[in-house]
């Protein structure tokens, strides 16, 4: 019996295909789990062949006797009886697929597709990876023509990562091939259910426990507010686009901005961010007046549209 973490091999070998079309004997020989959760899903189209099963490679045409689909062997003379699964294409669902890892991944809000069939966002994960929240990205295909799908990734590449459903990937100057995971590689199979290997993703992506931070001195407080100001800036941008064009249409919740998780964008303790956000000048006013609009901004979906409304009008229906 071949182990069940097999299937998973086969599945992400025959996505190194464009839009492959699996034959039922290849399917039937899988789980019943992938047809259960139609994350191997029939197509519409019927095949007009079925493969004989004498000892000749071959395939004959099918024919219908009394309503039921036969085959005739041309070597044999022998007839059989057709499954009606034979004559049928099947094919891997994305849409499918992307939805389960992003309930493995604990992620905020609903998957959002990108690009048609080919890549989506299923939200920043409820849980550290490799130290930080992470953003993760699903694709079924990356073994050719990636570059679309490079280009709708962060440029960084920090704190995104990306699944790719093939067991090969093309590479991209664009994004950092250690945040690249096979789904074979990160997910374990028991025939009823998927799993994550989250430590083999902590692993790769430097799961160390988090260096003590020291306090921050006054000059330091003035770099952390200037880099405080720019991370507020890129998360209300984001959030702007989460609400406008992606989950946030459907009900979804954009991740709050919280002290931990805006600390953690900036690199500094959370504690830091409260002494800029409580800091006042000699009048008693905040002195840091912008900052303290954005983080407030940050605080509500109504602010945060307010806030994209007014700096980033052209975010809105950019697709």
């Amino acid at each position: 019996m071949k182990p069940l973490n097999s299937e998973l091999q086969s599945l992400s070998d025959w996505l190194n295909i464009d839009r492959p079309e699996f034959p039922w004997k290849a399917v039937s020989a899988l789980s019943p789990y992938w047809r259960e959760k139609k994350l191997i899903r029939p197509t519409g189209r019927e095949r007009s062949t079925a493969e004989c099963h004498c000892d000749f490679d071959h395939e004959e045409e099918v024919f219908y006797a009394k309503g039921e689909p036969v085959i005739l062997c041309s070597h044999t003379g022998c007839w059989r009886h057709v499954e009606k699964e034979e004559l049928r294409f099947w094919q891997f669902d994305g849409n499918v697929m992307a939805n389960v890892l992003a309930e493995l991944f604990e992620c905020g809000g609903q998957p959002t597709e990108l690009i048609g069939g080919r890549l989506w966002n299923l939200g920043m994960t409820a849980h550290r990876i490799g130290g930080i929240t992470r953003d993760i990205y699903f694709a079924p295909r990356m073994s050719a023509s990636t570059e679309d799908i490079y280009a709708r990734l962060p440029k960084d590449g920090t704190q995104a990562v990306l699944i790719s459903g093939s067991s090969r990937f093309q590479q991209s100057d664009h994004f950092k091939a250690d945040n690249v995971f096979r789904m074979s590689d990160i997910l374990v199979f028991s025939g009823s259910e998927l799993s994550l290997k989250l430590a083999e993703l902590d692993s790769r992506l430097g799961g160390v426990p988090p260096k003590k931070k020291k306090k921050a001195t006054a000059a330091d407080r003035g770099k952390y507010a200037t880099a405080l100001n720019r991370a507020l800036y890129e998360e209300l941008k984001s959030a702007y686009d989460f609400y406008v064009n992606g989950e946030g249409l459907r009900g979804g919740k954009y991740p709050p901005f919280t002290m931990r998780r805006i600390a953690d964008l900036v690199g500094c303790a959370s504690a830091t961010i409260q002494r800029i956000l409580n800091k006042r000048d000699k009048s008693g006013r905040k002195e840091y007046k912008e900052i303290d609009q954005r983080w407030q901004c940050g605080q509500t979906r109504e602010g945060i549209i307010r806030f994209g409304d007014a700096y980033f009008p052209s975010v809105k229906g950019f697709d």
